[in-house]
C-alpha cells in the first residue's frame, strides 16, 4: 500500500502549493521535531489532515521505516474516541508518512 510521489525533500518545502506526499496536496507546516514534520495537507476528496513526514533515512536504517509501517498498520485498527484514527500511512520517496 506505499504511496510514491516525485520529489519531496523535507529541507527545502518551505511553501504551499502543488507539492504532494501519495494523494496528499501539502498545505503549509503545522511543526517539527527531531524525527519527523507535521503538514496540514488536504486529500483527493478535498478533507483537510494532519500528515506526519518523518525525515528521510540512509539505507542502512530501512528497517527503521519498516518497523514504523508495521506499527502503523497495527494502530490503523484502533478506535476509541481518544485515540486519534489513522486513516492512511505509506511512504514516499523513501520518506515514512501517516496520516
Amino acid at each position: 500500500m506505499p504511496h510514491r510521489s516525485p520529489g519531496v525533500s523535507l529541507q527545502t518545502f518551505r511553501a504551499p502549493g502543488g507539492v504532494r506526499v501519495g494523494p496528499y496536496e501539502l498545505v503549509r507546516p503545522l511543526g517539527s521535531g527531531a524525527t519527523s514534520v507535521v503538514y496540514e495537507a488536504v486529500d483527493p476528496s478535498g478533507r483537510r489532515v494532519a500528515l506526519k513526514l518523518f525525515h528521510l533515512v540512509p539505507d542502512a536504517e530501512r528497517n527503521h521505516t519498516a518497523r514504523f509501517l508495521r506499527e502503523a498498520q497495527a494502530a490503523q485498527t484502533v478506535r476509541h474516541p481518544n485515540i486519534v484514527e489513522i486513516f492512511d500511512f505509506g511512504e514516499s520517496d523513501g520518506a515514512a508518512f501517516l496520516v
